[in-house]
């Protein structure tokens, strides 16, 4: 009987102490996801802002008839955040934000046919032309678009973080007020 006691409390044991390490790991994970949610906002911010510069550097571009050289150019956009954290990202997004987030980033497919390398020159020089005016607007269109949807998934995501914590305390509070 004692032995049935002991293998039964060494399970009822085993079981709680799963589920609280089943509970760290599943907060552990939400807590790299919202981490990697932040990173792809500050990515996509600043695609946002170098997409817009270009955008707003569109004449004097088209008389010097190249990129500034100190200026940004289509190489300055990023996706590394985009392409390292996309698997921790995806478990925050919703359908919609993923959508748009998606489309900014595959906006960056035409950046690769925005250069030209003379024969004669080591390096590849960025083109010019209406082509690529027309491909940094929608970059810098779908980018913005990006950058309001992750701000709103985060502002969400921090809402029912606040909720499900306020709930607690107020459970807290209720239970020592009224004993039960």
């Amino acid at each position: 009987m004692d032995a049935v006691l002991g293998v039964f409390g060494g399970v009822v044991a085993a079981l709680i102490g799963g589920g609280f390490v089943l509970k760290a790991v599943r907060l552990q994970f939400r807590q790299q996801s919202e981490a990697a949610l932040r990173a792809l906002i500050i990515e996509a911010d600043d695609n946002a802002k170098i997409a817009l510069q270009m955008v707003q550097a569109t004449d004097d571009r088209n008389k010097a008839d190249c990129f500034p050289q100190l200026g940004p150019d289509p190489g300055w956009l990023r996706r590394a955040v985009w392409d390292s954290q996309l698997a921790l990202v995806l478990q925050v997004l919703d359908q919609e934000t993923l959508a748009s987030v998606s489309e900014a980033y595959g906006s960056l497919e035409t950046v690769s046919g925005m250069t030209y390398r003379y024969p004669d020159q080591p390096k590849a020089i960025w083109i010019i032309g209406p082509g690529v005016d027309s491909c940094l607007i929608r970059i810098e269109s779908s980018f913005r678009s990006a950058a309001i949807a992750l701000h709103s998934q985060l502002e969400t995501l921090n809402s029912k973080r606040w909720r499900v914590r306020g709930w607690m305390i107020f459970q807290a509070a209720k239970s020592k007020l009224f004993g039960k």
